[in-house]
Order: C-alpha cells, then structure tokens, then sequence
C-alpha cells in the first residue's frame, strides 16, 4: 500500500485499490436501496391509486388523484380565506406505523416495504398542500428517520437535503383538576385516587371518568400496573432488570447520557432506554434528526408512580418491617444500578442524590406499611362527599399515601435512633418558646405526602408557594445542579389543610465526599438557612419549624447525632441572638444499617460501592477489571489527577501518603440567623 508515495500524491497502488472499492461500494448501495425495489406501478412508472366515480371505478396517477383532492378541498374554502389555507390543506396519518417497514415475505425482494412505496408516493406530491404523520408508540424507528449519515438518499447523506426532527410533545394533566385560590385544598383531597389519576397524561383520567362502578375504578389501578410493568400481572411477586429500572425510574428521576447510537458497546444496552419509551411509559422530551440524541424522561405522574409503590412495596415491606432476602431477588436497586452505570449509560450525579432519595422512598414506602393504633393519625377510614352527584372518595389516609414526620423518621432511622432525637431541642430557634419545644411535639401535626421525586431545573422552586402544588402532586424536590445549600427538599404540611403559611420543609445536604464524617459540622446546617434557600420569604415572621439533614454517605464511621446545642454564638457578637426561624438538626454518617434502618444488611456492600462509582464516575479504572500494569498506565497517562504514586512517579517523588487525614472539628463559629 505504501508503494510509490510521493509527497502530496499516494502511490498507484493505492489509489487503483480506492478506485475500485468506491466503485463496489456505489453497486452494492445501487441493489440495497429502497429506491431500486420493484414498484408496483402502471402507466410509465409513477404510482397509482384508485377513485371511485359514480360511472365506476378508473385507474389514476397518485399525483392526479392528490391535486384532484387538494384542488376540491381549496374550492370549498372561503374565498377570503384562500390564502391562508393554502399552505396546508390535508394531513395523511399512519397509525402504528412501524408495521409499513416489514418485509414483504411474499416477494423474493428482501428490500421491497410498504414503507419504500409509501414514500415514493410522498415524494411525488411533495409540493402539494399534503403533509404527512407517521405514528408509532415503539421505540425503534430510525427506519423513518435515519441518521442523515446512514440515510438511503444521497441528498441527505450530503446534507443537501434535511429531514424533519420527529414531534414528540405529549400533553399532560389536561384533564387535571386545577388548583386555584378560590378553593380551600384538604390533604385528603389531593392525595386521593380521584385527584391523583387526572394527574399526568390523560389515558387514565379518561377511562376513570367513564367507569360506571367501583370495580371498573381499580380495574384502572391494574391497568397502570401493566402498562408500566408491561406485564399481565399488575404487582407480580418478582420483576425483572427492566421491571426493576422502570419502578425506580418512575418514581426517581434518572438520567441517561446523551450518546448517539454507534457509541453504545453492548446490543442490550442500545434500546434499555428506548424500550423503557416503548413499552414502559417513559417519556420521549427530545429526539433529533434520526432519533440520535434522543432526551427521555420520567414526569411527574402519581398514579404511575403509585402503581410501581404498589410493586415495589409488597417485594420489600411489611408490617414496617424489611421482608426476606427471598423476596428481595427481584429488586436489587443498588445493584441494578450499578450494572447500569458501568454500561456509561446512566448519570446520577456525584453528590449522592440518588442514594438519598431512594432511602428516603424505602423510609416513606415502608412507613404506609406501619401497624396504626386507633387514633393514631393520619388515619385509615375512608370518607367521601357528594360532588355532582357521584361520590368521590377521599382515600388517601385509607390507601396509606399520607404519613407523619415522626413514622418517616422511625422507619429511616429505626426506632432506637429516633426515640433519642425525638426529644430534642432545636439548636436556632425564634423564641424561648421554641427553644423549650422537643422535635416531636414540633412536629406532632406534620404530614408527608409524596410517593415520587422530580428533577427541578431552577434554583427558585424552593418557597412555601411551589412546594404547596408539589405536595398536591405527591412530590418531593430534587434541587437543582449546583445550587450549594440543599439537594433535596421533602414538603411537609403543618396541618390538612393546603395553605402557604402552613408548608414547611425537610432540607438535606447529600454528601459523597470523605470530607464530611461522622463529627457534625455546624457551618453546614448554617448554610441551609431557610431565608437564605428561598423557603421562607423575607417578610414571613413567624414560619413553622424547619428539620435539616445532611447525609454524610462517605463517612468511614456510622453515627446518627442530634446537636442540640441551642442558639451557637458566633465569635463577633457578645450575646446570644435569637433566630428568625426554628430549625431541628440531624447529622446522618456513614451508607449502613446502623445508620439507616431501611438498608438490608445484603445491600450495604452494593450501596458502599454504588457511592464509589458516583464519586469517580469519569474514572476509567472503574469501568473494568484491569491488570496491575494496565491500571499503572492508565494512571500515568493522567498526571497528578489524584495521590496515588502511578500518577506522580513519572515526573517527581511519590508522596508519603495516599490519603491526608482531614479534622473534623476544625469549625468556625457560626449562628443562624437570616442576613
């Protein structure tokens, strides 16, 4: 190949062997190409349809018969109105449309589709007022809209020509009730099946509305249940890996990275994201030309949220209590998730978000399972009204959805932990009231309801007004990237009834870094100032009391620690200084069960190494197993990127250590107070 090569100039040789490849190459894609198929053609080669005529049937062109349809359609437009409709006067929709692009198994072409003569009859009215649509609600149609470097026709493939990005708007809560002023909210109204099911898309609420009885009503619960599960079993006593991923994803907002098609290394792991499109009830936000990049989403949707609860919690929960590992083996998050990331196909962020709000699930999905006393609130029977003459039932409390502050504490924590801090006092506080005041008592009217989390994209979601229509949804708030005080908001509603002054909040830091163990660090919780987030606006006097939590995950030692300290004095000031709000504290070490009660002690190894792989998730040597010298040199080929030797002995004296110890209790003096 090399022979005779001239500078500027490749040797005969070579450019013979060019030559020719180019030349098969042309063959090859002239016999492959739809545009070559046999067509089914009369008259001279163009395409043909049939109009019925009152004197019989009569054969004519696709073109013909188009420009005799657009041209009837434009007569019976007003005259004045001509103009504008004649951009576009009919739209051809194919429904289901992936079934044009079979192979035609009759024929002894292996190229020919209905989907190759449907285009070629678009391309011939292509400049009539005739637009059309092809729908599909599976996740592979590329063949629609290839990749413009995989497409059939030159013009695309040279960018001469550019195809339309697929439409993929979806409508949602169109037939939502509508939370306005004029009407007073209970919580029992907003977390019933009722109001939950004309939530997200309209599928459900439609069929809801046209149940005649009961019975009907739930049947709709299982249909969520399958179609989400694609399964004939709505809760099935065990799921699969894509079961598994769709539970979790419904209810905590995963991402997946951006990447076209051809970058993917494993064939199953090409369609996991598409199929949870296709046949999992993922939602598609963007595609582009070809479907490469494409954008998903899981939106905030309660009733399918509640419908993959209702499977998640009969395989983990019962009686408030963890189940077997026998009922485990069908989900495994942590190691599920795990198998994912390695794939490079999932983004979680490094910070531990993920880990926090799936213990936070496992805390609320295993309190709806606790044993309830008579009068324990939030209570279990049922009530209804009368509403246009149909009762709707308000049964949230009944189904479980709504629970308190204190069992979503017990059950994170476990009993003995909580039974220690429930006693508490606040460390800021607004009054000598306040500071007299125990964190249950504070919190003895406190409600949560959420059974799934979104994703904000604004640092300015976190106020009493956005977090009350989050709790009419069953949400909870994952913060935004980068907002540097809080990375995950829990609602809590001081009462039952929906009113802004009544919403209150559980702050959390998630922390995946060594830097933060098991010593409580006061300069943490002072940043998550409640002013300061955005919860309380400036002119709020007298807001009701905040919980602060910071999950250290990368602590090295378990510890649960209350600082109960009272009012800090800070090293400017001469007297203590009353805070504007009052705020309880919790500092939570180490990814355990002695810290979190909700971990199955199996689990801990996977949530330990999950967490590793979120710290260093662009780190090649975690992808796979490599040899001693292969690690070596893919270190060497990343100077001074961490302490390790390989990563300095090339150019200078390894260090003497490999981790520096870091002191814990080298705090400054703070106080909280809004500034």
């Amino acid at each position: 190949m090399s022979e005779g090569m001239q500078y500027g100039q490749h040797g005969q040789y070579r450019r013979d062997f060019y030559s020719d490849v180019c030349k098969r190459a042309d063959e090859i894609l002239a016999r492959k190409s739809p545009e070559s198929a046999p067509s089914r053609t009369v008259h001279g080669g163009s395409p043909t349809g049939i109009v019925d005529v009152p004197e019989g049937g009569q054969k004519m062109t696709v073109e013909t018969t188009a420009r005799a349809l657009t041209e009837h359609l434009l007569s019976k437009v007003p005259g004045g109105t001509k103009s504008s409709h004649s951009n576009l006067l009919v739209i051809v929709s194919f429904d289901e449309a992936q079934m044009l692009d079979e192979v035609d198994t009759k024929t002894t072409d292996t190229t020919w589709t209905l989907f190759a003569e449907v285009r070629r009859c678009l391309r011939i009215i292509r400049e009539l007022p005739i637009f059309a649509l092809f729908l599909s609600t599976v996740g592979k149609l590329e063949q629609f809209s290839p990749p413009p470097q995989l497409g059939s026709s030159t013009r695309i493939v040279r960018t001469e020509l550019r195809p339309f990005e697929p439409i993929v708007v979806t409508p949602l809560d169109v037939l939502a009730q509508r939370i306005t002023g004029k009407k007073v909210w209970t919580l029992e109204e907003v977390a019933s099946t009722y109001h939950m099911v004309h939530l997200g898309r309209p599928l459900f609420a439609a069929m809801y509305d046209a149940a005649k009885d009961d019975i009907s009503r739930e049947g709709i619960f299982t249909l969520a249940g399958q179609k989400l599960l694609k399964s004939s079993v709505a809760a099935p006593c065990a799921i699969d890996r894509k079961q598994a991923l769709t539970c979790i994803a419904v209810r905590i907002p995963i991402e997946f990275n951006r990447v076209p098609l051809s970058d993917y290394l494993r064939p199953e792991d090409v369609h996991m994201e598409r199929s949870l499109v296709a046949d999992h009830m993922r939602i598609l936000l963007y595609a582009g030309i070809g479907f490469t990049p494409i954008i998903t989403t899981s939106a905030s949707e309660p009733f399918l949220a509640e419908a993959a609860y209702n499977t998640m919690v009969g395989l983990r929960w019962g009686n408030g209590k963890l189940l077997g590992t026998e009922y485990l083996t069908g989900l495994q998050p942590f190691s599920l998730i795990i198998d994912c990331l390695q794939s490079s196909l999932l983004d979680l962020g490094p910070r531990g978000e993920f880990v926090t709000a799936l213990l936070l699930l496992y805390a609320r999905d295993c309190a709806t399972t606790l044993p309830l006393s008579e009068d324990e609130p939030p209570g279990a029977s049922p009530t209804g009204i009368r509403d246009a003459g149909n009762v709707h039932e308000y049964d949230g409390a009944y189904r479980r959805r709504i629970i308190t502050v204190s069992q979503l504490l017990r059950t994170l924590f476990g009993e003995s932990h909580f039974n220690a801090f429930a006693g508490s006092l606040p460390r800021a506080y607004q009054s000598a009231e306040a500071s007299k005041t125990p964190l249950g008592d504070a919190f003895k009217d406190g409600f949560v309801y959420f059974n799934h989390f979104i994703k904000v994209q604004s640092f300015d979601v976190v106020n009493q007004e956005y977090l009350l229509l989050a709790i009419s949804r069953g949400a909870a708030i994952i913060c935004a990237d980068n907002d540097i005080d809080i990375d995950i908001v829990v609602p809590v509603l001081i009462g039952t009834v929906l009113k802004k002054e009544k919403v209150t909040a559980i702050l959390i830091q998630a922390r995946n870094s060594r830097h933060y163990g098991a010593k409580v660090q006061y300069s943490v919780f002072a940043n998550m100032n409640p002013y300061r987030c955005g919860l309380f606006a400036s002119d709020v006097e007298d807001p009701p009391p905040v919980l602060r939590m910071v999950f250290a995950l990368a602590s090295k030692r378990s510890a649960v620690n209350q600082p109960s300290e009272g009012q800090r004095q800070s090293a400017q000031t001469k007297k203590p200084k009353n805070a504007k709000f009052t705020a309880y504290d919790i500092w939570c070490a180490g990814a355990s069960q002695e810290t979190f009660a909700v971990i199955h002690e199996d689990e801990v190894v996977y949530m330990v190494s999950l967490l590793e792989m979120l710290r260093d998730r662009r780190d090649v040597l975690s992808r796979k197993v490599y040899e001693r010298q292969v690690r070596r040199g893919l270190r060497e080929m990343q100077p001074l990127v961490s302490t390790h030797p390989d990563n300095i002995s090339r150019f200078a004296d390894p260090p003497s250590k490999e981790e520096y110890p870091i002191a814990e209790d080298a705090d400054e003096g703070t106080i909280d107070s809004a500034t």
